[in-house]
């Protein structure tokens, strides 16, 4: 008498083997060949600076490119970490991301000086399109302490924010013109104004508010006539819609991967397309340090927080602030699809640093310390969710196939058990999160894949194709798993297009 697996009984019982021997071929073979996370390169520049530097970005895993810089009573050091076969000094380009704000922010309270605004003016002033809209009855204070109830962005399709954030391609929200974002926020309802939310849309609106109130031909030019030149930033760049300058450090995933940088016109002001320096940072820097940037009353604390951010307690004009009340550091981060940036600043201890990485590893809690904080928001990387969302949709497929190919009983399913593990597979290599799951998972989990492949061949002889229960599932699951590969193979191919 024959067994359903097509085997002696002494034989399928010891079909677990070819798993675990494929578990551990494939960890060893990932050990010895990849992927492994980038590391901090070599120190260059001041070595005071940098030893600290490296004290306070910690766990050496999962940086690109690393420039540095603190400002000590008016005197500026500067340290790099250069990645892997990259040349980096105070001069190399970085994406600025969000600390773009706050050069809003000081143009906004300059506006306001020189009697160009006042901050209680509603958006519809100076925007007339906005004329009878929710959106046009917020206030520039409130746009710039993201109070305004508006949505982070104009509008969040978060399949596509998902995929192309897998990619590493621009996501295609920030396509959006000037026009396109004062259309959209035509249209757009209010929610929770008055309390802290983060809006990536809010700010762009301000930016393009001020510029046409000043009469400038965009934000790009605005900005560059009443801060950049004045100030002598002229590292500092805002690139055009799909263009890029290779002069700039490459963007990064933690894992290591390249991805696009970021450019669209329309959330220029919010920090899309904006290229800086270490070198324009400290001059940016020290210009507020000392009084010579205009308006400074944008740093001032002015309203209180909530939510889950416990990083900071106050917000002024779009800047953050942390710390005891008249002792308070004032700061900005930024990242993009591949860096992650920090611009912190103790006018009490005339202290400033700055921090540029050109990978998605976050910076915030070093910078914060590197200029004197106690402590800082600590490192992340993903959130948890996002973390349960990848490896779930990884782990669990490869190990149903596993399980699927020892026990399974008919073919229909081994074949879609093994679509879904493909498809999760594709999955976790895009992911790449190698700087907080050690490269060789994967390995190990693909050795597990094409182990339990080899188990399904051995016994698919004698099973039927379909289930006797419930086989009416089989082709739909099955469709959803192709659908599934399909999807995260077209994703991967545009990741493909990125190196």
């Amino acid at each position: 008498m024959s067994s359903t697996s097509g085997s002696r009984p002494g034989t399928r019982r010891r079909l677990w083997l070819i798993p675990l021997a494929g578990a551990l071929i494939g960890a060893l073979l990932s050990l010895l060949l990849g992927p492994h996370a980038t590391s901090l390169g070599p120190p260059t520049g001041d070595q005071t600076l940098a030893r600290d530097a490296q004290a306070v970005l910690g766990d050496p895993v999962g940086y690109g490119a690393v420039s540095v810089v603190r400002i000590r009573d008016g005197q500026a050091a500067w340290a790099g970490f250069p990645a892997k076969g990259q040349s980096l000094d105070e001069h190399t380009l970085f994406e600025l991301g969000s600390i773009t704000k706050t050069f809003t922010g000081l143009l906004l309270a300059d506006a306001v000086e020189k009697s160009e605004v006042r901050l209680d003016d509603p958006l519809e002033k100076h925007l007339p399109r906005l004329n009878g809209s929710p959106a046009g009855s917020v206030t520039l204070e409130e746009l710039a302490s993201h109070r305004s109830g508006l949505p982070s962005m104009h509008r969040m399709p978060m399949g596509e924010i998902l995929l192309e954030d897998l990619a590493g391609t621009e996501l295609s929200v920030f396509a959006a013109s000037t026009d396109d974002l004062i259309t959209a926020a035509r249209t757009l309802e209010l929610s929770g104004r008055g309390t802290y939310a983060y809006s990536n849309l809010g700010s762009a609106l301000l930016g393009h508010a001020l510029a046409r109130t000043a009469g400038a031909a965009d934000w790009p030019a605005y900005v560059n006539e009443r801060l950049l030149t004045p100030l002598g930033m002229t590292e500092t760049v805002i690139i055009p819609p799909g263009q890029h300058d290779p002069g700039l450090a490459q963007p990064r995933l933690a894992g290591g991967r390249p991805v696009a940088a970021w450019t669209g016109s329309g959330y220029a002001p919010a920090g899309a397309g904006v290229l800086t320096s270490a070198a324009d940072l400290t001059t940016y820097a020290q210009a507020i340090l000392d009084g010579t940037a205009p308006g400074l009353v944008a740093l001032d604390p002015r309203w209180d927080t909530t939510g889950a951010l416990a990083s900071f307690s106050r917000v002024g004009l779009t800047w953050m602030s942390s710390g005891d009340p008249g002792a308070e550091m004032q700061w900005h981060n930024g990242g993009t699809g591949g860096t992650r940036t920090i611009l912190a600043v103790d006018r009490h201890t005339n202290t400033a640093a700055v921090i540029l990485n050109s990978s998605k590893t976050d910076v915030t809690g070093a910078g914060l310390q590197l200029a004197g904080a106690n402590g800082g928001p600590p490192r992340f990387l993903l959130s948890l969710s996002e973390r349960d969302y990848y490896w779930i949709l990884g782990v669990v497929p490869v190990l149903v196939l596993a399980i699927g190919a020892l026990r399974g009983r008919n073919r229909i399913g081994l074949i879609t058990r093994t679509v879904w593990a493909v498809g999760g597979l594709i999955l976790i290599w895009l992911a790449g999160p190698w700087d907080w799951v050690p490269g060789w998972v994967f390995g190990l989990l693909a050795g597990v894949a094409v182990a339990s492949v080899v188990v399904a061949g051995l016994r698919w002889r004698p099973l039927p194709w379909r289930p006797r229960r419930f086989g009416w599932l089989t082709v739909p699951v099955l469709l959803a798993g192709v659908a599934l590969v399909a999807l995260v193979t077209s994703t991967l191919v545009r990741a493909l297009q990125i190196t």
